[in-house]
């Protein structure tokens, strides 16, 4: 599931960002299922920023954690 950011908050609230994100494709995720929509869903997601293959994230978190 791909999503772009619109806001966030100034401040963390325990140590978190609250961050509102829209959502292109609608809930769709990568996988073709669509997730049924409830207002102030929860999530989780990481800000990419920067283009790397999969590969090269797995390595870099395998060599992170030695």
């Amino acid at each position: 599931m791909e999503g772009i950011v619109q806001n966030k908050s100034l401040l963390p609230n325990d140590g978190k960002y609250s961050v509102r994100i829209s959502l292109p494709k609608g809930l769709n995720t990568s996988f073709g299922n669509e997730l049924p929509f409830r207002q102030q869903m929860p999530a989780s997601g990481e800000i990419i920023i920067q283009d790397k293959r999969l590969l090269q994230r797995l390595l870099e978190k395998m060599w992170f954690f030695r």
